[in-house]
C-alpha cells in the first residue's frame, strides 16, 4: 500500500533475507559472482526498480539508484569498483576543495576525487576484503555521502542556489510525467500559504505552542507527501534542526526562524528547476535512524498529551495537528517497520485527503465538504444508521483488514479492531485510531517484516 514517506531499508522480504544469507555462504565458498548477485537482490527495493545489473563473462556491471543518484559499478572476482559522478567544477574554489578534503577524512570506504574537473565519489575493494557487510557498506556510503554532497554541500544556503561554476550532474530523471513536478510545487505553495496565514491568526492570540505544531507538521508533511530533494530537502531539514537545536532561543523565536525558512522556500526557490526539488523516491538506503517499535509508539503517545487543551479551548484544527505530529515526527526521523508504515500512511492519507487529491492516491478516503460515500449495509450495525458519510468507511475497513492479514504471521498477536473507530469527524477519528493503535500488540517471533 505504501505510496508516500521516506524509504526504510529495514523492511526486507523473506526472499531478501534468504539472498543475504546465501550471499554469505557463496562468499565463503569463493563463488564471488553468485554471491554478489544475491547481495544485489538483497539491496533491491521490491516496490521500485532501483537495482539493474547484467553479467558478461566474469564481470557484473551494475547500477543502483538512490534519490537522484545513479551509482555504477563493476564487480569481478578480484576487485570491486564503484563510482558516482557528482558535478563538473568549472572552477576550483578553495573553500569547496577544503570541504571536500575534510569530507574524505569522514569516509571509511570511499573517496571524493577530481578527474578532468569532474567530482566523482569512488569506492574500491579487492577480493581479500570481500564479504557482504563490507561491500554493502561501501555502496551505502557512496549513496548517502553522494546524496549529502548534491543536496547540501554544492549549494549556497543563503541563496538557495548551486555554487557558482558548479554544474551538478542530474544522473537520471525520476519523473515519467513532468506535470507532477508542477503539481507538487503548486501544492507546496498552497500548503505554506495556508499554514502561515493560520499561524498569524493564532499568534495574535499568543498560542505559541500551537504555531509550533502547525509549522513542524508542515515541514514533515512536505517531506512525507512531496518527497523533496536538493535545496528543498535541505530547507526542510533546517526547519527541523532549528527547532530542536539546544540553544537559548524561545519557542516564539524558533517559530520565527521556521517562518523565515518557509518564506525562503516560496521566494528563493520558485525559479529553481523543479526536477532538482522533488524526487520520485528511488531509494536504496535509509537516511533515518533505527528505532524499536515501542520507542516509536511511546514517542507518538507522548506527543498527544497536549491535544486536550486545544480541543477544550476551541482550536480543533490544532488539536488535530497534535495527532498528525505524533506520526509525522516519527516518519521524518526514524526507520519505520513495515506494519507501522502501512498504518501510519493510512492515517495520514485520511487526515490529508483534501490536501493530496492532485497526487492521485489510489483511494479517496475522506471528503470534508459533504457526506458523499455510500456505505455497505454490513457496516451500518457498527457505525450507525446514516447511509452516507464523509469517510469512505468501507474502503478504510478493507485496508485495515488487509493490514491485519498481511502481518498475522510476523505479528501473531497483532489485530487492529476497526470496530473501535469513530467516524463522527476527523478529530474523533484521530482520537479513536491512535487509541486503538496504542493498544495493539506488536510482539513478534520474527524481527523481519
Amino acid at each position: 500500500m505504501k505510496k508516500f514517506g521516506r524509504y526504510s531499508d529495514i523492511n526486507k522480504s523473506k526472499s531478501q533475507i534468504v539472498d543475504w544469507e546465501a550471499s554469505f555462504s557463496y562468499f565463503e565458498q569463493k563463488s564471488y559472482l553468485i554471491a554478489f548477485k544475491h547481495l544485489l537482490n538483497y539491496i533491491q527495493n521490491d516496490k521500485q526498480p532501483n537495482v539493474v545489473y547484467h553479467q558478461t563473462d566474469n564481470t557484473i556491471f551494475f547500477t543502483i539508484f538512490h534519490n537522484n543518484l545513479k551509482i555504477q559499478g563493476i564487480f569481478q572476482e578480484n576487485e570491486l569498483k564503484t563510482f558516482l559522478p557528482i558535478a563538473n567544477l568549472n572552477q576550483k574554489p578553495l573553500p569547496l576543495l577544503r570541504k571536500i578534503l575534510s569530507l574524505n577524512y569522514e569516509l571509511n570506504y570511499a573517496r571524493f576525487v577530481l578527474e578532468n574537473n569532474q567530482l566523482i565519489l569512488k569506492g574500491y575493494l579487492t577480493s581479500i576484503e570481500y564479504n557482504p557487510y563490507l561491500i554493502y557498506n561501501v555502496i551505502q556510503e557512496i549513496a548517502l555521502h553522494g546524496d549529502k554532497m548534491t543536496n547540501e554541500i554544492l549549494y549556497d544556503k543563503s541563496k538557495g542556489e548551486k555554487l557558482d561554476d558548479v554544474e551538478i550532474l542530474k544522473n537520471f530523471n525520476t519523473f515519467s510525467n513532468p506535470k507532477i513536478l508542477e503539481t507538487k510545487w503548486n501544492l507546496l505553495n498552497e500548503w505554506i500559504t495556508k499554514t502561515l496565514n493560520r499561524v498569524n491568526e493564532i499568534n495574535s492570540k499568543a498560542i505559541i505552542g500551537g504555531a509550533s505544531y502547525l509549522l513542524l507538521n508542515l515541514a514533515y508533511r512536505i517531506d512525507f507527501f512531496l518527497i523533496p530533494t536538493g535545496p528543498l530537502q535541505m530547507s526542510i531539514k533546517k526547519i527541523n534542526n532549528d527547532f530542536f537545536m539546544e540553544d537559548n532561543l524561545t519557542t516564539e523565536e524558533k517559530n520565527k526562524k521556521m517562518v523565515e525558512t518557509f518564506n525562503f522556500i516560496q521566494n528563493k526557490l520558485q525559479n529553481f528547476p523543479k526536477e532538482y526539488l522533488f524526487t520520485e523516491s528511488y531509494y536504496s538506503f535509509s537516511i533515518t535512524n533505527n528505532a524499536k517499535i515501542e520507542v516509536i509508539i511511546n514517542h507518538f503517545q507522548k506527543s498527544l498529551e497536549n491535544y486536550v487543551w486545544y480541543q477544550d479551548n476551541n482550536y480543533p484544527d490544532v488539536a488535530l495537528e497534535c495527532f498528525e505530529y505524533g506520526i509525522l515526527f516519527n516518519t521524518f526521523n526514524y526507520k519505520i517497520p513495515a506494519i507501522l508504515e502501512d498504518l501510519f500512511e493510512l492515517f495520514l492519507v485520511i487526515l490529508n485527503s483534501h490536501r493530496i487529491l492532485p497526487l492521485k492516491y489510489p483511494y479517496e478516503l475522506y471528503e470534508p465538504q459533504k457526506p458523499k460515500f455510500l456505505q455497505k449495509t454490513k457496516f451500518l450495525g457498527i457505525f450507525g444508521k446514516n447511509t452516507h458519510s464523509h469517510f469512505n468507511i468501507s474502503q478504510i475497513l478493507n485496508l485495515i483488514q488487509k493490514i491485519n492479514s498481511d502481518y498475522k504471521i510476523t505479528y501473531p498477536k497483532f489485530h487492529f479492531h476497526f470496530e473501535n473507530l469513530v467516524f463522527d469527524n476527523l478529530l474523533a477519528f484521530a482520537i479513536s485510531f491512535t487509541k486503538e493503535l496504542s493498544q495493539c500488540d506488536f510482539n513478534t517471533y520474527n524481527t523481519q517484516s
